[in-house]
Parts: structure tokens; C-alpha cells; sequence
């Protein structure tokens, strides 16, 4: 009977628990959306209307007879080593080495510097 009772407790906290979790987050249906903090009121497309407001069926024009939107993309990226400044400064430095050995001066100077930027860039 004990035991009845502690399984009951449990199965009604984690029900109220859960539901909780199930309406912490907003359901996600376009970008412009996430972006006006989730409201969905005149900010959305009426494609999306019926998730969002319903009253923005109004929206749509008298030549639309069909509406898709299709899930948005993005990506983010980060680049803390400044990898892509480096990798240009190597390409400066290759092509000041190149026009240094076509001059034949300035050889060693030009190769210790090119050196000392890929030795830079192995350790980013």
C-alpha cells in the first residue's frame, strides 16, 4: 500500500513537472518570429498564421491560392584565432618570399618571417 502511494506521488509530480517543460518554450515557426521575441502577432507571414495568430489570414492577397513556408537555416560561425587574418598574412608573406628569390635579395629575412607566421599559425 506504501508503495502504491509513493509511485502515485511520483507520477503525479513528474506529470506536473513535465508540463511545465512542455510550455517553456515557444513553438518555432519562422525566424521573424524568434525575432520579435516570439510574439506572432503582426509580425508574422500568413502562411503561418494558423500556428501563430489567425487573424493574419487577413493578410493574404486575392491572387494567393496557395502558401508554403519552408523551415529556416542558419549557421554560426566563430573564428576566435583570427584563422582567416592569419591565412591571409601567410599568403602576403609566401608571395613577398616569391618576389624576394625572383630578386634574389632580401632571401633570408623574407623566409625567416614566413617561417615564424606558419610556426604563429600551427599554434592557433
Amino acid at each position: 500500500m506504501m508503495m502504491k502511494k509513493h509511485i502515485t506521488r511520483t507520477l503525479i509530480a513528474s506529470a506536473v513537472l513535465f508540463s511545465f517543460n512542455s510550455t517553456a518554450a515557444t513553438s518555432y515557426f519562422e525566424a521573424r518570429n524568434d525575432a520579435m521575441g516570439g510574439t506572432g502577432v503582426a509580425s508574422s507571414h500568413y502562411g503561418v498564421a494558423p500556428l501563430a495568430n489567425p487573424a493574419l489570414l487577413t493578410k493574404s492577397g486575392a491572387k494567393d491560392d496557395f502558401s508554403l513556408l519552408l523551415p529556416s537555416v542558419g549557421a554560426q560561425l566563430s573564428d576566435p584565432g583570427n584563422i582567416a587574418d592569419n591565412a591571409d598574412k601567410i599568403s602576403d608573406d609566401w608571395k613577398a618570399f616569391d618576389r624576394a628569390v625572383d630578386s634574389h635579395s632580401g632571401v633570408p629575412q623574407t623566409a625567416a618571417r614566413l617561417k615564424e607566421r606558419l610556426q604563429d599559425f600551427r599554434n592557433t
